[in-house]
């Protein structure tokens, strides 16, 4: 049996504790200030302390005088020892699921007892910061409706996860929230469409006999969106290949619909720090600089809050393109660098390096974050080293290692430079529809084979993540 009474705490002896440390108690003096000593302190008959070490010490700095506290007849040294074991050793903190919940559930009992009560109320009554109960009654929230989020260990895991639904809801409601015009010239750049058959293509505007898949072509002096236009059949995805310009094509484009774009623009300039003859696709750098002066412009101010932009750079750009990205409004950081083992090759490899790496550039627009925990300025991924479509093709295994960390599922991707179009590809295999466009017409039968062909293998359980790229 025990009984309660008021102890003076001058009259209360401590006595040697296996707990050395009381820790602050600046949060607990917070809490009795506001809501009073909810749980007595423990003695025995003589007032030894038996349990309540940090209570006692908390009531001490509040300067009471008194303390209520709960006596407990002939308890003996060992029984105290015990009790102090017992109440830390058994306790168990709340899970931080159980934590977000209880806040959640107090603030809306006295929401509802004081209509005016609000967060900043609930911070004073809990003692917390406002900006961390806005935070946590948010997820709480949020469990409600994503109880999937329940499945994370911590409550910063659960966090993050929450922010990524919230990304891709984003890029749903960014297509829901197009006008009826804007919806029907999306739906209209979409080429794949339901019909079965082989995939033909309709070279430029003038009227020219239609080709079967892999022939080759000769390139269209004034390539035009008609180029393009394509049949497929109806279990492949979604996607646009544009033959044209990229400002042209990004005019087309609808306000406010991507959420993750690369940028691979011809950069192989000057040829006198380079080992290989220039290409007729190869720009100058007064070329380069001009687009990517307007293309980085059109991009912030036309793609979703929160989303990345991959860009890859010779080593001699990295420096004015970030910028460039930065004078516009983008966040950025250091070059990473895709690093070839594979790669990589020299004329006089006696005394000169092979070059088996390249760079890349990482634009944040607003506060996008990465889908992983990290991602690290170095990626190592094999060269496709045969049936390439030209030789700075980058590997579809490449692209999905930048997917995995920057996408959108459900939303729209954009390479205005597409190439082979292999970031095309690994769009679709990462649960985004791809919009891309390139002026070498002679590249869009390979990308189709490609992205055939993987959907084939993937649809008999084929695929391969650590395969080659696709050939053509």
């Amino acid at each position: 049996m025990f009984d309660m009474r008021e102890v003076p705490i001058n009259d209360i002896r401590v006595g040697e504790r296996a707990r050395k440390e009381v820790g602050d108690t600046e949060t607990l003096q917070f809490s009795i200030r506001r809501n009073g000593l909810l749980n007595p302190i423990t003695l025995d008959e003589n007032y030894n302390l038996a349990a309540g070490e940090r209570r006692l010490e908390a009531c001490k700095a509040l300067q009471w005088k008194h303390i209520p506290a709960r006596i407990v007849p002939g308890l003996q040294s060992t029984d105290i020892s015990l009790i102090e074991w017992i109440e830390n050793v058994e306790r168990v903190d709340f899970t931080w699921i159980e934590d977000l919940e209880l806040k959640h559930k107090m603030h809306s009992m006295w929401k509802e007892q004081q209509p005016t009560w609000g967060y900043r109320d609930t911070a004073g009554k809990l003692g917390v910061s406002l900006g961390g109960l806005s935070s946590d009654l948010a997820l709480a929230e949020a469990l409600q409706y994503f109880p999937e989020l329940k499945e994370h260990k911590t409550k910063n895991k659960a966090r993050e996860a929450y922010k990524r639904l919230n990304a891709n809801a984003e890029a749903i409601m960014a297509v829901q929230n197009l006008s009826q015009e804007e919806q029907d010239q999306l739906n209209n750049m979409l080429q794949n469409s339901t019909d079965k058959g082989e995939a033909k293509k309709v070279v430029a505007s003038e009227s020219k006999a239609e080709a079967p898949v892999g022939t080759p072509i000769q390139e269209d002096e004034t390539p035009s969106y008609e180029a393009a236009k394509v049949k497929s059949d109806k279990d492949l995805p979604e996607f646009t290949y544009d033959v044209c310009g990229y400002e042209a094509f990004l005019n087309k484009l609808p306000q406010n619909l991507i959420s993750f774009a690369e940028l691979d623009p011809p950069y192989a300039i000057d040829y006198a720090y380079h080992d290989d003859a220039p290409e007729d696709a190869d720009w100058t750098i007064e070329q380069l600089e001009d687009a990517m002066d307007w293309i980085l412009g059109w991009l912030f101010n036309n793609m979703l809050d929160n989303s990345w932009v991959l860009c890859w750079s010779g080593y001699e750009h990295t420096h004015w393109i970030n910028e460039l990205a930065k004078s516009k409004g983008f966040g950025i950081q250091p070059p990473g660098i895709w690093y070839k083992p594979n790669g990589g090759r020299t004329p006089v490899p006696s005394v000169k390096m092979k070059s088996n790496y390249e760079h890349f550039l990482l634009f944040r627009k607003g506060k996008a974050m990465f889908n992983t925990p990290s991602f690290g300025s170095v990626i190592s991924c094999e060269n496709a080293t045969s049936g390439r479509v030209h030789k700075w093709e980058k590997p579809i295994e490449l692209y999905n290692k930048f997917f995995t960390a920057l996408s959108r599922p459900s939303g729209y991707f954009l390479s205005p430079f597409a190439g082979s179009g292999n970031s095309l590809i690994a769009a679709t295999f990462n649960g985004m529809t791809p919009l891309g466009c390139d002026t070498q017409n002679k590249h869009f039968y390979s990308f189709y084979n490609n992205l055939k062909k993987y959907y084939m293998e993937a649809s008999n359980g084929n695929g391969d993540d650590n395969s080659e790229t696709v050939q053509a």
